[in-house]
């Protein structure tokens, strides 16, 4: 790692901001992995007053808002580190269309509330197989599942052009000050972005192989924004 740059005018609101940033970032791996595989592993309560179905939903829903308010606060904090680096500006973009793709998944969502059972049947507390399951046609919100679907895959597939955004953003922060713990927060980034990559080119190519769950993902999401808290502790 270089030596660490000198202070530039934004470090300190970009440092806060990126650490609100990994804050939201574990919330929000917390709720759309722990709470739905949870209620999976619990099961039903009969004659409990909320359906399992409506909490897994409102918990991938929650977790797409998180991401989303997470992916804002990178933006701001790279926003303020534009005078130490032009490259902040990019990311910045990045970020901002991401913010825009976790809005259309914020859309489908609300297109599969009248099918909240069958949406949580499918998915078997498995958030990675969720849009496999909005490709099925067994699902029928307001406007269909294939409308659903296609916003669904618009929106994280610009969700990934946000995250591309976090890596370059915060290898360019880690390199600048000599952070070990953004570069690996940073690679862990990538790794569940390339993770990520087989499940939606599987369900967008309709290639059951490599729809499979990914494991290792409720690590990274939780492991990749806890290193960024604690890199920006210096």
């Amino acid at each position: 790692m270089s030596a660490p740059a000198p202070r530039a005018p934004g470090d300190a609101i970009g440092r806060r901001r990126m650490m609100l940033g990994g804050v939201l970032g574990v919330i929000g791996a917390v709720a759309g992995f722990a709470v739905p595989g949870l209620v999976a592993y619990v099961g039903p309560v009969p004659g409990g007053p909320i359906d399992p179905a409506t909490i897994d939903l409102a918990a991938l829903e929650a977790a797409a808002l998180l991401y989303l308010l997470s992916l804002t606060a990178y933006r701001s904090a790279f926003r303020a580190l534009r005078s130490a680096d032009r490259r902040f500006r990019i990311a910045s973009t990045f970020c901002l269309v991401g913010s825009l793709g976790l809005l259309l998944v914020l859309a489908a969502g609300a297109y599969l509330s009248g099918s909240a059972s069958a949406f949580a049947q499918c998915v078997q507390g498995n958030p990675s197989a969720g849009l496999a399951c909005v490709r099925s046609h067994a699902l029928t919100g307001p406007v269909g599942g294939s409308a659903a679907f296609e916003l669904a895959t618009a929106g994280l597939l610009l969700a990934a052009v946000g995250s591309l955004g976090i890596v370059g953003g915060l290898a360019w922060e880690a390199r600048r000050i000599g952070s070990s713990a953004l570069g690996v927060g940073a690679a862990l980034y990538a790794i569940g972005l390339l993770l990520l990559a087989g499940p939606l080119a599987g369900v967008a190519l309709a290639v059951p192989a490599l729809s499979e769950s990914i494991l290792a993902l409720p690590f990274l999401g939780i492991a990749a924004p806890g290193l960024v808290i604690a890199g920006t502790f210096r």
